[in-house]
């Protein structure tokens, strides 16, 4: 038996400091059929389409390396559940995705509807979302009520929406723990936006970009890529890229590939923020202690060609 080197014990410690971590993520596969269900929110109304969530996680997520075959949304502004069954009933999509997203419920409350229908109709759209992404519940996810009491148009009734966004929270987020399904608790981001005024559209009621990239940026601490050689390409002889300690709280390391010659570093909106030339060592150390906590990006060049891509968690 050949002694355990001491690369293979820092690869080693990487993947065992990250074991706890992965039982609190969900998988997206390489490439990526995305499938967005829910309403107003999923589809972004007063934003830019590059600025709804969907697109907003799938463009981070190329960021890292997935590629994207498709980003399809099925929502409308002022569904309700039942609005929702009866488009997915009549589109019959392919359940060939490898992810899907359920956002629904503000409309039911908003239009007075009874919440007690809710429960049986959420749970009946969560497993069909489950069947849309072939069974895989790993790949499924929920995202939570955002509480639009804390926007110009709700402000007048905030508590009564508030005490209401939480009881139909609570019910989908049982749901999703019955059905091991992740879930994603925005609501507590989209109650900073009176703090906050940056994160209303302009029409004083939907989010703007800016709240959604907080919701993309709360999904992305959880997410696990799935590549077919991840494993193969950890375990060579020669390892091509290493990131340690990730998430990092003072000093992250790189470990860069052989013919790399730029590292660019990007914020969670994947907008160019650093760029260092890469001495012929390959190792690179980087001072975060003064940074922002929160998600950021980062790309290894050759000679303006992508090598690597990958996320960086600063804490």
């Amino acid at each position: 038996m050949k002694p355990i080197t001491g690369k293979y014990i820092l690869l080693l410690l990487i993947l065992l400091a990250t074991v706890n971590l992965w039982a609190q993520e969900f998988v997206v596969k390489s490439p990526l059929r995305f499938l967005a269900l829910g309403d107003s929110y999923t589809i972004g109304q007063s934003v830019a389409e590059e600025d709804r969530w969907p697109n907003q996680l799938a463009a981070a997520l190329q960021l890292q390396g997935v590629a994207i075959e498709e980003v399809k949304i099925i929502a409308q502004t002022g569904w309700r559940t039942d609005n929702l069954w009866s488009m997915i009933a009549g589109l019959d999509p392919d359940p060939s995705y490898n992810l899907v997203s359920l956002l629904i419920g503000v409309n039911n409350q908003y239009q007075g509807v009874d919440i007690e229908l809710y429960p049986s109709e959420f749970r009946q759209l969560l497993e069909k979302a489950i069947d849309l992404c072939s069974g895989q519940k790993e790949s499924v996810f929920v995202v939570s009520i955002p509480d639009y009491g804390y926007t110009p148009f709700g402000a007048s009734t905030r508590e009564q929406i508030s005490l209401e966004i939480d009881q139909y929270n609570n019910i989908n987020k049982q749901i999703s723990e019955d059905l091991g399904v992740k879930y994603f608790n925005i609501t507590d981001i989209s109650r900073q936006a009176l703090e906050k005024p940056e994160y209303i559209a302009t029409d004083n009621l939907h989010p703007s970009g800016e709240m959604y990239a907080k919701w993309v940026e709360l999904i992305l601490k959880s997410v696990r890529i799935d590549r077919s050689t991840s494993i193969e390409r950890e375990f060579s002889e020669e390892p091509a890229m290493i990131v340690f300690p990730n998430p990092a709280s003072n000093e992250l390391n790189f470990r860069l590939p052989q013919n790399a010659d730029k590292l660019e570093l990007l914020n969670s909106l994947g907008k160019l923020i650093r760029q260092f030339e890469i001495s012929p060592e390959k190792a690179f150390q980087l001072d975060v202690s003064d940074w922002s906590s929160g998600i950021y990006f980062f790309r290894v060049m050759e000679q303006g060609n992508l090598l690597a891509s990958g996320k960086i968690i600063v804490k």
